[in-house]
């Protein structure tokens, strides 16, 4: 293969021509670019220079910036590594994929393969790559602390007589999203493709298990939250007050335990309902932010209430798991699978134990 073409640098050295693609690809290339292509398209990301790609393919910023791309990278690909990360200790860069080889591989997929071309303003600003991450870190230091909820909603059955809302308060977002991101790519790697609801569970709760333990390694910085109580006729009147009521009695907790100093960001991920939604989300949205504004002055302020489908977002498979255990304990009894995943779901959150402070349950039953 011939050399790869050159030209002069700034200061005499020859340096590679890095922003100016290949007209013409060798049969070998053309066959490499081929397979990466193929690989892509079937979501084989097993080697490096194929999840280099991958990145490259879905955020286009990383193009120009190997800064930009070894931190989309190591959050999407090593976000375990990162969950264990000590803010104070660069030793985890030991353990991340080395950032010159993933540099190394854009150059390749780029200048030999002609692949996610960067822009021409590239030349212009090369100094991006700090630019990007610097950013980046103001950004996280400007932008208020986020409390963010999820909920789901249980026993809304007309047969039950029984609503409850139950899931997970995530204290400060910006701390915790590391943890969530090894959570997703802990389930990802799973390979379930269908979503885990505590109504499905039958003869084998393994699957459900494994969930709830890995929410128990990762619950430093939560609070569990659930409320409930007796209901007759249609409930989407008490499930409105349920929300409400839940979400100010949590802030009233954490104001209790020290942890709202400064300005606070709330946001509610609940589970999609159509008709809920329609219907009462404006309504939720209106009362719950009057009653936190009314309560907590500017220290607490409503982001939103943002209806999401439960199988794209694991928090809300655990909140699920959560919200049918407490309609398990109040109105079943018994050995059986879904037993089983009840008492779990309660030794993970300290339901029963009402001197847990990571806990604020109510059943008014």
């Amino acid at each position: 293969m011939g050399k790869k073409a050159r030209q002069k640098g700034l200061f005499g050295d020859d340096i590679q021509a890095w922003y100016r693609p290949k007209q013409t690809l060798s049969s070998e290339e053309d066959r490499e670019r081929s397979a990466i292509l193929a690989a892509l398209s079937d979501s084989d990301l097993g080697r490096k220079e194929l999840r280099v790609a991958f990145i490259l393919h879905n955020f286009p910023e990383t193009r120009d910036s190997d800064t930009a791309l070894a931190v989309r990278y190591w959050e999407r690909f090593q976000a375990d590594i990162l969950e264990a990360w000590d803010r104070l200790d660069l030793d985890v860069l030991f353990e991340l994929d080395n950032f010159e080889t993933l540099s190394r591989l854009r150059r390749h997929l780029q200048n030999d393969l002609n692949l996610f071309q960067g822009t021409p303003r590239t030349r212009e600003l090369r100094g991006k790559l700090q630019l990007d991450f610097a950013r980046y870190m103001a950004q996280k230091r400007q932008e208020d602390a986020e409390i963010r909820f999820y909920l789901d909603e249980t026993g809304t059955e007309r047969q039950k007589r029984y609503t409850g809302l139950g899931g997970i308060c995530v204290l400060d977002w910006r701390q915790y999203e590391k943890h969530h991101a090894a959570l997703v790519q802990w389930r990802l790697q799973q390979g379930w493709p269908e979503t885990l609801h505590f109504a499905d569970i039958s003869q084998d709760p393994k699957k459900h298990l494994s969930l709830l333990s890995q929410l128990r390694a990762r619950r430093a910085g939560l609070l569990f939250v659930g409320h409930a109580l007796p209901s007759r006729g249609h409930q989407h009147f008490t499930l409105v007050d349920l929300f409400i009521q839940l979400v100010v009695d949590s802030v009233r907790v954490m104001e209790g335990l020290g942890c709202l100093e400064g300005r606070k960001a709330l946001q509610v991920i609940k589970e999609a309902d159509e008709g809920f939604d329609r219907v009462h989300g404006v309504t939720l949205d209106k009362y719950l932010g009057e009653y936190l504004a009314t309560e907590f002055s500017a220290r607490v302020y409503l982001r939103g209430v943002t209806p999401v489908a439960k199988g794209r977002e694991v928090m809300l498979e655990c909140a699920d798991l959560i919200a049918g255990a407490m309609q398990r304990r109040a109105l079943f009894g018994g050995r059986n699978a879904k037993d089983v995943v009840a008492e779990a779901a309660f030794n993970v959150t300290g339901f029963g134990d009402k001197e847990d402070p990571g806990a604020v349950y109510k059943a008014f039953l």
